[in-house]
């Protein structure tokens, strides 16, 4: 629950300050340190850490590292990854032509989809690895190899044990944890090094053009039966004062304002 309402206020806040500003790499690296403080929050708990730093690492049960090895990652992970989806969606779709638009927001969604499903396999990989070894080592005897493996493929089994293997499988426990999120801590900042140089642009340039510039008033051509001395004469002192201001418009929170900000009710209807 905390990180899914942190991830909703993270997407939000950050679609309304780009609204606001029209820049997105500013909150792209301010926030985007985030992830990194929260995986290294979640890498640096022990059995003894305070109630604090486990409210902002992580919210499961109490029994911490011995109820099951996946966890509701809190505030500054959610909010954080959310901020950086956001932005980095917005940078990407301003620096693409529209007509390349639809390939690169597809191609940005496979590698967003290869991120994820290869984060969860390595992380799942490095935690079963790691568990394996520290589990044999602490846990010897006759049984051990059958015991190890009911404990690798459920840790509910851990709160059946006798205290003295459950302290093992506990230490194992955590041990793998921190191996996982000590992986997770280093993606985040390799990531955030990545984003780095990603350049910046306002918002407002696709709508204004790459230059600031304005389409030229289209002329319509002479008809063949006109010629040049048959044509209206163009007074050009009076030319200036009728010059109309360009207007930019502005951005939009919503699709049914019109440019000027006003809600479009025919826009509404035809919806």
């Amino acid at each position: 629950m905390p990180n899914s309402i942190s991830m909703s206020l993270g997407s939000v806040f950050a679609g309304y300050v780009m609204h606001r500003t029209g820049r997105y790499k500013t909150i792209n690296l301010t926030f985007g340190w985030l992830p990194f403080i929260g995986a290294s929050l979640v890498a640096s708990l022990r059995r003894d850490s305070s109630a604090f730093l486990t409210w902002m690492g992580i919210v499961r049960k109490p029994c911490l590292f011995a109820c099951s090895p996946t966890y509701d990652y809190q505030a500054p992970l959610g909010f954080g990854n959310a901020v950086v989806l956001q932005t980095m969606l917005i940078a990407l779709l301003i620096h693409l032509p529209e007509s390349q638009m639809a390939v690169g927001t597809g191609f940005g969604q496979l590698f967003r989809g290869i991120g994820q499903v290869g984060g969860v396999a390595i992380s799942s990989a490095i935690f079963q690895s790691k568990l394996d070894t520290e589990l044999r080592r602490r846990i010897t005897g006759p049984d051990a190899a059958e015991l190890i493996e009911k404990i690798r493929h459920s840790s509910q089994v851990v709160g059946t044990l006798p205290p003295a293997l459950q302290k093992h499988a506990r230490d194992a426990y955590e041990t793998s944890l921190k191996s996982v999120f000590i992986f997770s801590a280093g993606s985040t900042l390799l990531a955030f090094l990545v984003r780095a140089p990603i350049p910046d642009r306002s918002l407002d340039e696709r709508e204004r053009g790459p230059a600031g510039e304005t389409a030229a008033p289209s002329t319509a051509p002479l008809s063949s039966s006109t010629t040049p001395a048959e044509s209206a004469p163009v007074d050009d002192s009076d030319a200036s004062t009728h010059v109309q201001p360009v207007r930019t418009r502005r951005r939009r929170l919503s699709t049914f304002e019109s440019p000027d900000g006003a809600i479009d009710p025919e826009r509404r209807n035809a919806r």
